[in-house]
């Protein structure tokens, strides 16, 4: 299979999708595939970083530079030439202007095209910017590429559910994100970085792994933290990722006028050895997000063997019916009591997150999941 993936940054910083991208295109060239990358970045040292990271000595995949402005112009001869070597061209998220491009580029040379949601059509993400959704969906294309998709993707039924009440009319598919390292011995504790490791010493720490954004709800943890922090005297709270819309400033907020500054720690943006050093050594993970579409940083610390204290904005429910974690209801007075219980209850948490590692292993290595898009592509090109 000869199938393009579009979205606008490769940088690692940004999110999700890039990590998606990077993972399938390399299970997929392992299947025999012929994977194509479609962005704006996709030859700058953050998107070349992530892509060694997944590919190691491998060669990297084929990348096609498409800049934003490429929107307010017809498709390119080149753009098009590289289409018609293609397939299918999968389309990662709505917004992204390079998607509308592509998008229009596939009609005119009659390549067929998925379309991915990765969480942005949640009434929270769609409350983001609402006006210029609105302006983007009435002229500038945005609607006809939904219109156009050939199947469109969900990662879960409750997204499958909020793209209907959104207008979606192609068939709908559900396919989860995936996960790696699922075999790879854990990194030593010395593999945090420098600073931090030397910030903690040998003190056990809860982890949040994702953008510091308020709404990721690091605010949250940061609020439940300062009201556990004289009953779990010994714990350290770590808040990795880039700071975005003040995310940062709140939280050290919270922490200074708790006078917790020592025990609260914000190491920026982590990846690679380091971050897979967090999650192995970390007494829990917790995301208590206000939307998400399929958390990859989720999957991440159930591959890890971490403990995970999820709310239910993350729209993972079977973390809590299968108990592989603990799933909480929106704000910090909830996620205080999960947290409380996950720290007194340690062997329960273990024994959970034994279950949930079991669970990545069978449902969630993107060997399985390049195999599920394998079969969505082929009923998008019937």
């Amino acid at each position: 299979m000869r199938v393009a993936h579009v979205y606008n940054y490769l940088d690692p910083r940004v999110g999700g999708p890039p990590h998606v991208i990077a993972h399938l295109t390399h299970a997929q060239r392992a299947r025999g595939d012929h994977p194509l990358i479609i962005g704006a970045d996709v030859f700058k040292a953050p998107a070349e970083g992530l892509l060694r990271e997944v590919f190691g000595a491998q060669p990297l995949p084929t990348r096609f530079e498409l800049p934003s402005r490429a929107i307010f112009a017809p498709p390119s001869q080149a753009l098009k030439e590289r289409l018609r070597e293609v397939d299918i061209a999968h389309i990662h998220s709505i917004w992204p202007t390079q998607g509308v491009s592509v998008a229009r580029a596939c009609r005119a040379v009659g390549v067929p095209y998925i379309l991915s949601f990765h969480g942005h059509v949640r009434p929270e993400a769609l409350a983001i910017k609402p006006l210029k959704k609105r302006l983007g969906l009435a002229g500038l294309g945005y609607q006809a590429m939904i219109d156009g998709a050939a199947r469109c993707h969900a990662l879960s039924e409750r997204e499958r559910l909020d793209a209907l009440t959104f207008g979606v009319r192609s068939p709908i598919d559900e396919v989860p994100n995936g996960v790696s390292h699922l075999t790879s011995p854990a990194p030593p504790r010395e593999a945090l970085p420098s600073a931090l490791r030397s910030a903690l010493s040998d003190a056990p720490y809860l982890l949040f792994l994702s953008r510091v954004h308020p709404p990721k709800g690091a605010h949250d943890l940061a609020r439940a933290f300062v009201n556990l922090a004289q009953s779990f005297p010994e714990h350290h709270l770590v808040l990795a990722g880039p700071d975005e819309d003040g995310g940062v400033a709140l939280v050290k907020q919270i922490t200074h006028e708790a006078g917790l500054e020592g025990r609260v720690h914000l190491p920026g943006f982590v990846a690679g050895e380091h971050k897979r050093a967090l999650l192995a050594h970390a007494t829990l993970f917790s995301l208590p997000s206000y939307h998400e579409g399929f958390s990859v940083a989720i999957l991440e610390a159930m591959s890890a063997g971490c403990p995970v204290v999820i709310s239910e904005g993350c729209h993972f429910p079977l973390v809590a019916s299968e108990r592989l974690g603990w799933v909480h209801a929106q704000g910090s007075a909830p996620l205080e009591l999960a947290l409380r219980e996950v720290l007194l209850n340690l062997d329960e948490a273990h024994h959970r997150a034994q279950r949930a590692l079991e669970w990545v292993e069978i449902n969630a290595s993107w060997t399985r999941i390049a195999e599920r898009f394998d079969g969505l592509y082929r009923l998008a090109l019937r």
